[in-house]
């Protein structure tokens, strides 16, 4: 979690900076009054979290995908089991996949 930034140091201008930096998107996650700030996962980090799965960790997945794209906000949402589990069940949004189509010529 490289880019942490406590919620009250997270400004407009914070965001517009992640906005500038990260140009796949910077998603607000918001979890019963908790607010968090992340960004789209790199191949590399979805390969890496893609190891939990194949170890029959599907938890640990997007544990470690939300840990890899925090760029800041309240902390209870990756700390707090249940702001977690509903952090958790928003990230299918960050990995959103473009339907592909494959014909036999």
């Amino acid at each position: 979690m490289k880019n942490l930034k406590a919620l009250e140091e997270i400004t407009p201008e914070v965001i517009e900076a992640w906005k500038s930096e990260h140009k796949r998107g910077v998603w607000q996650l918001s979890v019963d009054g908790k607010v968090g700030y992340v960004r789209k996962p790199t191949r590399d980090e979805m390969k890496y979290a893609m190891t939990f799965a194949t170890k029959n960790d599907p938890l640990g997945m997007v544990e470690e995908i939300l840990k890899s794209c925090w760029l800041g906000g309240d902390d209870d949402l990756i700390n707090d089991d249940d702001f977690f589990y509903g952090a958790a069940e928003q990230l299918q949004t960050l990995i959103e996949i473009k339907a592909g189509e494959l014909k036999k010529l």
